[in-house]
């Protein structure tokens, strides 16, 4: 799973980051029917999408804004292009950043050090988006996800890191673009 795919062309490494963004949204709709059927938690996607961070539930969230006002509104762009710009860059950096120091010459995992790159991409990660328990298996497994990227997209260091730029920028977009059009 965490291996290298050493020479991969061009395509074969946007084939993964669509398969990562793909499997994060499997991940993510398997864990909010989880919760569901369990009762650990009641998903009002009306009242609260718990897919982005906090900034991004707000920017989603505002009521009184029609999505032709938001789109006019310099305050929501920019909002939104942190959600799908900004963040990404930065928690690519935060939370994969990593990577490079557990990983050996040819881009591969040491083994000794997998729990250290589960630890942070899957706990880290969930807990930085801020929703508790929830937050913590949707955006863990998403994290686990973009970690699993990094690897497959190695060795180079520049090539993996906008591969989890791009995938998590995308998984973003896909949650936004949904959250407006189910608010709408």
């Amino acid at each position: 799973m965490f291996k290298s795919a050493d020479n991969h062309t061009f395509g074969a490494k946007a084939r993964e980051v669509g398969f990562t963004v793909f499997m994060m949204w499997f991940c993510m709709l398997l864990a909010v029917s989880f919760f569901e059927v369990v009762g650990l938690a009641s998903i009002n996607l009306s009242s609260g999408f718990p897919l982005l961070g906090i900034s991004g539930n707000y920017l989603l969230h505002l009521k009184h804004l029609t999505l032709n006002q938001a789109l006019t509104s310099p305050f929501v762009v920019i909002g939104v292009l942190i959600v799908i710009v900004v963040a990404p860059l930065l928690e690519e950096v935060v939370f994969r950043g990593i990577c490079p120091a557990v990983s050996d010459d040819n881009g591969k995992l040491k083994p000794k050090l997998l729990f250290i790159v589960l630890g942070w991409s899957f706990i880290g990660f969930g807990l930085a988006h801020g929703h508790g328990l929830f937050s913590l298996m949707v955006q863990g497994v998403g994290g686990l996800l973009l970690a699993r990227l990094w690897f497959c997209n190695g060795p180079n260091m520049r090539e993996s890191y906008f591969s989890c730029v791009a995938a998590h920028s995308l998984y973003n977009i896909s949650v936004v673009i949904i959250a407006w059009l189910w608010a709408s």
